[in-house]
């Protein structure tokens, strides 16, 4: 299994998720979701989760949980 990190920046808008340009393993991931409850961070995952192709669990957010800027690892197989 192989890992990496991610760069997530976080916004709140309409649903989408683009890599920035520029920049290695960055993504803009903007979501619907409130960032009360952890809600958007739900969010977040199962977007980069849907981008990548892989199950949810396989994204975990490891900093970032109160802040726009987002450290994710993922797991591929």
């Amino acid at each position: 299994m192989k890992t990496f990190k991610l760069l997530v920046k976080a916004k709140q808008r309409e649903e989408s998720v683009t890599k920035v340009k520029n920049a290695e393993n960055t993504l803009l991931v903007k979501t619907k979701a409130m960032p009360i409850e952890g809600h958007a961070n739900k969010a977040v995952i199962a977007a980069v989760a849907r981008y990548l192709g892989v199950p949810q669990g396989s994204v975990v957010l490891k900093s970032g949980v109160q802040s726009k800027s987002k450290i994710v690892v993922v797991a591929m197989d």
